[in-house]
């Protein structure tokens, strides 16, 4: 599920080659994204829920999704605030966008845009609210995104994102990045962008105190994600790894490619039940104002 595992494999980590490859990736991925995982709103996606509980949307309000991806989050939104809102949702990837066009319907006051969220396209004070799911850990300069986010809102406008949990608590990534890390410890460059960045509680509000944010709430949610079996899971998070990455893994010599694969399924027992893996999944979610 973590479309964004990818980076460059080789010498220093390099954002501008790295937003390439994520925008070409998620444009591969983002059909399977939205079927399998964003739609159903399962595992950690009903976190989605808390996410619009912090904003607490109000009819009239304008409204950013950040890296909106197939639009499920912007979607939402223009449910809650009417004919007199608006809703503009943006990602750095054009094929994600093109599902949210899609699957969201001619709305007038619903639109979406190809848009580096680090380099915001909006004057000064454009919105009432920023959203954004599962965004920021991936964003090469965090903080220089979360200024643009901070200077787009209205005086004292409101910011509510979320992002993934520690290594500990989202054993789905961890359990195989681990395993791999020890084997193969280049296979993630020093500097990339990844899912756990933030998965503190403590490290996400200071990512917010540092770019001016006030009035900062951080809140864990856990939820159940039950994957299958484990050859389920592992075919579900090699299909989901970027190409680099999964070429890099099948190139191994097999008999350590059996080893990684036999260790992950073992760390994977203590998560069984009744046959399945049954991974908890915890979600963070901050809300701030301007």
């Amino acid at each position: 599920m973590d479309c964004n595992e990818d980076s460059i494999l080789s010498g220093q980590f390099d954002p501008v080659s790295y937003k390439e490859e994520v925008k070409r990736l998620w444009s591969e991925k983002a059909e399977t994204y939205h079927e399998k995982y964003a739609s159903k709103k399962i595992g950690p996606f009903k976190s989605l829920e808390e996410l619009f509980k912090a904003a607490n949307l109000q009819k009239g309000d304008r409204v950013l999704d950040v890296a909106t991806g197939t639009g499920i989050v912007a979607s939402e939104a223009i449910k809650r605030v009417g004919d007199g809102g608006k809703v503009v949702g943006i990602d750095l990837s054009p094929g994600p966008l093109e599902i949210a066009k899609r699957t969201s319907g001619k709305i007038r006051n619903l639109q979406f845009l190809e848009m580096d969220a680090e380099e915001l396209k909006f004057p000064d004070g454009s919105f009432d609210v920023v959203l954004s799911e599962f965004a920021l850990m991936f964003f090469p300069d965090s903080q220089k995104a979360l200024r643009e986010m901070r200077r787009v809102l209205v005086d004292h406008g409101r910011i509510v994102l979320s992002v993934h949990g520690s290594p500990e608590n989202v054993p789905y990534f961890s359990v195989i990045m681990s395993t791999l890390m020890k084997y193969v410890p280049d296979i993630v460059p020093a500097g990339r962008p990844g899912p756990h960045r933030f998965g503190e509680l403590g490290l996400l509000r200071h990512e917010f105190e540092t770019s001016g944010f006030k009035e900062i709430k951080v809140n864990a949610y856990t939820y159940p994600y039950n994957i299958g079996t484990f050859e389920e899971y592992w075919n579900d998070y090699m299909e989901s790894a970027a190409a680099s990455i999964r070429t890099k893994i099948e190139s191994l010599d097999a008999g350590l490619y059996a080893k990684i694969k036999e260790e992950s399924r073992t760390k994977s027992e203590g998560f069984l039940k009744d046959g399945k893996i049954d991974f908890p999944w915890q979600v963070l979610v901050a809300s701030a104002r301007s």
